[in-house]
């Protein structure tokens, strides 16, 4: 009978697989490149260092994909309003945490925030975060080994980039009855959990007292949704304008929401003639904000 091996080998080789582990994914990041919340910080940096022309107005916009869809990446209007966005996959800050830094080095002089980034989801932010590690670290080995079986994720692509329009072409297809439940399900749970993202208001508050003019925007998605989720959603928000209170740097928008199914992707995100007539009001109220802080 062969003899067990002694005690001591088993801690050294936990210990040599941790380092092994260690040494490839450094080695994945600088084979690969910059994961998305680097892409998304240097495109950040760089839009927020660049030269501003007299008079211009830096309005910055930082949101989920209902923002993404809802608006271009950068222009600048009439009113001397330089609109720059930066765009998230999911709820919450943490895909633009390193964005978020930026903005707080180069402040806007007015900063929106749309309202699924304050959101916190109770049941699947922790799962969610380390799924997308471990979904990360798949691609990145792939990548290296056999290249021609990536495939590209189109609002992967698009979130990571910052500087492209959002098509409901690159959205998944409309939920099917079951899913929609589902996805119901999941809102209401995530307002009623009463959450709020408490980095994102910390440095909203921090800016704010810099003299950034804050905006909290709800860009709503169809009628049917939102009557579906309206009393956890007025819940929510009543427990975000307690820490948040409205006041002269910081205001509430909420854009309108259509019955037109034609206007909607997918009943959330804004189609091209949604984002038409969304447009309308959002133009209307850039104009007076103007005057508001002018």
């Amino acid at each position: 009978m062969r003899p067990a091996p002694p005690l001591w080998v088993w801690p050294l080789g936990a210990a040599l697989a941790t380092v092994a582990a260690l040494l490839m994914l450094l080695w994945m990041n600088h084979t690969i490149g910059l994961e998305p919340p680097g892409l998304a910080a240097a495109y950040a940096r760089r839009v927020l260092e660049a030269p501003r022309s007299p008079g211009d107005i830096r309005v910055v916009g930082m949101g989920s994909s209902l923002l993404m869809a809802a608006t271009p990446p950068s222009y600048q209007t009439a009113y001397h309003l330089r609109w720059i966005r930066l765009s998230n996959p999911g709820l919450g800050v943490s895909f633009l945490g390193a964005s978020l830094v930026q903005v707080e080095q180069h402040p806007p002089d007015i900063l929106i925030i749309e309202k699924n980034l304050l959101l916190v989801d109770p049941q699947h932010e922790r799962m969610g975060r380390l799924r997308g590690e471990v979904t990360l670290g798949l691609r990145k080995i792939a990548a290296i080994a056999i290249p021609s079986l990536t495939q590209t994720n189109q609002v992967d692509d698009a979130l990571q980039k910052q500087d492209e329009d959002l098509s409901c072409a690159q959205l998944p297809k409309p939920p099917n009855e079951v899913d929609f439940e589902k996805y119901m399900d999941l809102l209401n749970t995530t307002y009623t959990s009463l959450q709020v993202d408490s980095s994102l208001t910390a440095a909203v508050q921090r800016l704010a007292r810099r003299g950034v003019y804050i905006v909290i925007l709800d860009i709503q998605r169809s009628k049917t949704i939102e009557h579906l989720t309206t009393n956890a959603k007025q819940a929510w928000f009543a427990h975000l304008q307690q820490e948040l209170p409205p006041g002269a740097r910081l205001a509430y928008w909420t854009s309108p929401s259509y019955d037109n199914g034609a206007l909607y992707c997918d009943g959330s995100h804004l189609s091209p003639d949604g984002k038409r007539q969304f447009s309308v009001w959002w133009y209307q109220q850039l104009a007076q904000l103007k005057k508001t802080i002018s």
